[in-house]
C-alpha cells in the first residue's frame, strides 16, 4: 500500500517531529535555574521567620514597658533570664519603677529596633521615645531567645535623655 503525501509532498513517516537530544548545556541551565529558585525561597522564608520572631521579640519589650510604667516590677523581674534575675532584684525593680514614673508616662514610639543574629541566638534591641514633658527620654529594652528555647527574655533595660548613652 502506498503511502498517502501530505500537502508538502513528504511522506507521512517523515513529518514526525524529531526527539530532541538532552545537551549538557541544558542539564547544566536547569540545575543553576533550580539552585537560583531555591536559595531565593530560603531567602524569603529566612525574612517571613525573621518577621514572626521580632513580633514575638516586641511583644516582650511592649510587656516589660508596660510592667515599668505600672510599677509591676516582679513580673518585670520574670520576664528577665536568669542572668538578669540574678543581677536585679524585685525591690531593685521596684524602685526604678517609680523613679521612672514621670519619664514614661503618655505613649511611646519605637525610634529604632536592631536585630543581631548570633550562633547561640537572637537578641533584639528595642529604643522607646516619651516626650512627657517636650524633652524626649529613652527606654532601650533589650530582649534575647537563645536556640532552642520558646520565649524571649529580657537582659537589659535602660533608660537615659541622651539615645546615644543607651547601651546597645
Amino acid at each position: 500500500m502506498d503511502r498517502i503525501k501530505t500537502v508538502t509532498g513528504k511522506t507521512d513517516a517523515s513529518n514526525k517531529p524529531a526527539r530532541r537530544t538532552i545537551k549538557k548545556t541544558d542539564i547544566i541551565i536547569l540545575v543553576i535555574f533550580i539552585i537560583v529558585v531555591a536559595v531565593l525561597v530560603d531567602i524569603l522564608l529566612s525574612q517571613v521567620r525573621l518577621k514572626h520572631e521580632v513580633s514575638d521579640a516586641r511583644i516582650t519589650a511592649n510587656r516589660a514597658l508596660s510592667d515599668l510604667q505600672k510599677q509591676n516590677a516582679t513580673d518585670l523581674h520574670n520576664l528577665g533570664d536568669k542572668t538578669f534575675q540574678s543581677a536585679h532584684s524585685v525591690a531593685e525593680l521596684q524602685q526604678l519603677s517609680k523613679n521612672a514614673t514621670e519619664f514614661v508616662d503618655g505613649p511611646s514610639t519605637i525610634v529604632k529596633q536592631s536585630v543581631l543574629n548570633a550562633k547561640d541566638g537572637h537578641k533584639i534591641d528595642f529604643v522607646y521615645r516619651f516626650t512627657p514633658h517636650k524633652k524626649p527620654f529613652y527606654i532601650g529594652i533589650v530582649v534575647n531567645k537563645l536556640n532552642g528555647d520558646t520565649s524571649w527574655h529580657l537582659i537589659n533595660l535602660s533608660g537615659n535623655s541622651d539615645q546615644s548613652a543607651l547601651p546597645q
